[in-house]
């Protein structure tokens, strides 16, 4: 469970608190749960501001697909090495990430 401050607070200490449940009720995808506490940031970032649950929950199947197009880049560049960035392809650790990862 993770909490966001609540803009429209009457206290300093209280809070908005967000279920992955709630999330995934209110028809976030499950994917975008990670966009949703980046954007909204907490006590590992200030998030971006004015950026709430409606606009994030727009932007979730966009990230999602992100997230796709992003672990078949990295399983692809740790079989080929086509960057030169290690010493050499690592395609046993390609085969470890699972389909649904980050999931």
């Amino acid at each position: 469970m993770n909490s966001i401050w609540n803009k429209e607070k009457n206290f300093d200490d209280e809070y908005e608190v967000y279920t992955s449940a709630a999330l995934a009720d209110a028809g976030f995808p499950h994917g975008s749960f990670e966009l949703f506490a980046l954007l909204s940031g907490g006590d590992y970032s200030a998030g971006v501001m004015d950026c709430g649950p409606a606009i994030t929950q727009a932007m979730g199947d966009a990230f999602t697909e992100f997230l796709v197009e992003w672990r078949v880049a990295m399983q692809d560049e740790l079989r080929t090495n086509s960057l030169g960035q290690m010493s050499s392809h690592q395609p046993h650790v390609a085969d470890n990430i699972l389909d649904n990862f980050p999931d």
